[in-house]
């Protein structure tokens, strides 16, 4: 199944892939099984994936691990992870198929709008995303002459399906200082739907201080659901020095910013 392979790019994910986590409501997969997914025999992981499939629906607890061997190096183990997840969820194995060979975002934005119910998927969304861009260590890092359209997808889906996720927090928190301004655009729009929201805070500060002006406004009206206590004084001082910036813009962004904080 070399076109399989095509589809995958287990090497642009590096040292960051993303743990393994049951799906909440199935039954628990008998630990030898769950840790053989791990093992380091390719013969043993396919083997282990070929277990969990024989599990039929009750094997739907491991799918994430399926899917992370899905991304597996060895093309056999990739096959068998495929097959597995055919007999445990054949709706999602369609998914997978369509994620990992088609790259398509209309299978990225279906995805997303299952919400908790991609869980499983966001290792392969976060593989699809790293392979839009070139990886530099575990940091998402994108350029503006990539594909961007099918990674910026990618991020808006995990940040639908699991933001508390803290590889999808980071991705999207990463973003924020990206070098091309409609994907630091894209990243404050996302920036509030993830659980580390906060967390973004000095950077978008940063943004509201000297950003594009599309960039600053948006980051001003971010400014008050970032805050914390600590924080905040911060923000206000920023947000008072603004009412009177050069571009008419900001200065209204930064009187409506400002009335929020009262």
């Amino acid at each position: 199944m070399r076109t399989l392979r095509v589809g995958i790019v287990v090497a642009s994910l590096g040292g960051c892939a993303l743990p393994a986590a049951a799906d909440d409501g199935f039954p628990k997969v008998p630990p030898k099984a769950a840790a053989a997914a791990k093992a380091k025999s390719p013969a043993a992981r396919a083997a282990a994936c070929k277990a969990i499939g024989d599990l039929g629906e009750e094997g739907k607890a491991r799918r994430r691990d399926l899917c992370e061997a899905m991304l597996d190096p060895v093309e056999a183990v990739q096959v068998a992870a495929m097959d597995a997840m055919k007999k445990v969820d054949a709706d999602l194995h369609k998914l997978c198929v369509q994620l990992l060979i088609d790259r398509s975002i209309a299978s990225v934005q279906t995805a997303g709008r299952l919400e908790k119910g991609a869980k499983p998927l966001v290792p392969l969304l976060m593989a699809l995303a790293t392979a839009a861009a070139p990886a530099a260590g575990d940091e998402l890092i994108i350029s503006s002459t990539n594909s961007s359209g099918l990674m910026t997808e990618c991020v808006r889906a995990m940040a639908k399906i699991d933001p508390a996720d803290a590889a999808v927090n980071k991705a999207v928190l990463g973003m924020l200082t990206n070098p091309a301004a409609h994907l630091r655009a894209f990243a404050l729009g996302v920036v509030p739907s993830v659980s580390q929201c906060k967390a973004g805070f000095p950077t978008v500060l940063a943004i509201a201080a000297g950003g594009g002006t599309a960039e600053r406004i948006v980051a001003l009206r971010m400014l008050p659901d970032l805050c914390d206590d600590k924080t905040r004084p911060a923000a206000v001082k920023l947000v008072e020095s603004l009412r009177y910036d050069k571009t008419p813009a900001v200065r209204e962004a930064a009187a409506e910013t400002l009335k929020k904080f009262e």
